[in-house]
């Protein structure tokens, strides 16, 4: 999730790489009749001008049409799949021990390999303990950028006590702290002044050329923040609802400018409802409707969906809709069986970056030793009662 101060950042970025361009071009076509050497650096600059061009043409689209979309946290499309990252009031609520992995590629067009584009990790673990009828988690992110020359790294515990009004409903409340480490790899920028129009950004030994460009006061920060929420869940429903980044922390590497990272609201619910069929004695079918609104600053996103499964297998459709802008339609696939669940998802861009930022690839991983317990009702202590499938997840 990109913030305002990244927006900024990048925006300046993106408008140095563009003086690039032009004055690369305006340069070679001046001198074109003088040197006969200039007609083949024109052909080199062309071949090599192809690939920058479309790069940096990325980037001022990301920026100029989806401003209302990077300056915000990431959102992931299997949000169900991440729920200490979704809301701190998820910590225990499918018993535990659970391990949870995440990784998502959003625009891979924009880069290269595992890293390219925008690119999140995402690593958790939570429980629930029966004697302080509490969750407990732990989860580490690591959210970078353009081949990782810019990070975002979180560590955050979270603590959810759990309410249970009788043996159907129940209500966590979860509150949790952050430790956040930014960082800019300032020397992998290029500018425009660092231009050799015979050579490009580099010298003739491959060494980058100088730059006259202030590096800025900092090159990292380190921050901390709080997050708070709460989820009431029945047997087949779900509701939550959860506040991050409360303290709003300075983003910003330089004094010359100030941005802050608004507050994210998230609300999200749904359930899982078997089909009574007269199959159903046979497998479990089951279909499960799931919606996050999630609202920063001025940016609002809707992700409505519905999963369905059969056995071990689950499949389903998303869609993402940011404010005046339909983003994406996303396709997931899953295997849960025990303990393990393995899911993927793809998103289909449908704005108008569609076949130029590669959509966005997730995979999901979740091993829990509890199974298909829940901390409403652990069928080791009080007997197994069902609740929603997602809530497993």
């Amino acid at each position: 999730m990109k913030s305002q101060g990244k927006k900024k950042q990048w925006t300046w970025f993106i408008v140095e790489r563009i003086k690039f361009l032009k004055h690369c071009f305006l340069f070679a076509k001046q001198q074109q009749g003088k040197l006969n050497v200039l007609p083949f650096a024109m052909q080199f600059f062309q071949g090599k001008l192809k690939s920058v061009y479309r790069y940096n043409a990325l980037m001022l689209l990301s920026v100029c049409l989806l401003a209302n979309v990077v300056a915000q946290d990431v959102v992931m499309s299997q949000f169900y799949s991440a729920p200490l990252y979704l809301n701190p009031a998820m910590s225990g609520i499918a018993y535990g021990p659970r391990f949870t992995v995440n990784y998502r590629n959003q625009w891979p067009g924009m880069g290269s390999g595992f890293n390219g584009g925008y690119t999140t990790y995402m690593g958790a673990f939570d429980m629930h303990i029966d004697k302080i009828r509490s969750g407990i988690g732990l989860l580490v992110v690591a959210d970078q950028m353009m081949n990782n020359i810019f990070g975002n790294y979180y560590v955050t515990l979270s603590f959810a006590p759990q309410i249970k009004f009788n043996r159907n409903v129940a209500m966590k409340i979860g509150a949790s702290g952050t430790f956040i480490h930014r960082r800019l790899k300032w020397n992998e920028l290029q500018f425009s002044d660092m231009i050799n129009p015979y050579s490009g950004f580099f010298d003739a030994n491959g060494n980058p050329n100088a730059t006259g460009e202030p590096t800025p006061s900092r090159l990292s920060l380190n921050r901390g923040d709080l997050s708070a929420g709460f989820v009431i869940f029945t047997r087949k429903l779900y509701f939550g609802f959860a506040v991050n980044n409360f303290i709003m922390n300075k983003e910003n590497f330089s004094d010359a400018v100030e941005a802050r990272t608004p507050m994210r609201f998230t609300a999200h619910f749904g359930g899982s409802f078997p089909l009574k069929t007269k199959y159903s004695y046979k497998r479990n079918i089951y279909l499960s409707p799931n919606v996050l609104i999630a609202n920063q600053g001025r940016n609002l996103q809707v992700n409505a969906g519905l999963l369905a499964g059969i056995e071990m297998i689950y499949f389903g459709a998303q869609f993402r809709y940011v404010i005046n802008n339909p983003e994406s339609f996303i396709m997931i696939v899953g295997v849960k069986k025990g303990k393990f669940r393995v899911g993927y998802s793809y998103d289909f861009p449908v704005s108008k970056l569609v076949n130029k930022t590669g959509g966005a690839h997730e995979l999901t991983f979740t091993f829990n030793i509890a199974g298909d317990d829940n901390s409403l009702e652990n069928k080791n202590n009080r007997g197994y009662l069902a609740c929603p499938t997602i809530l497993n997840f």
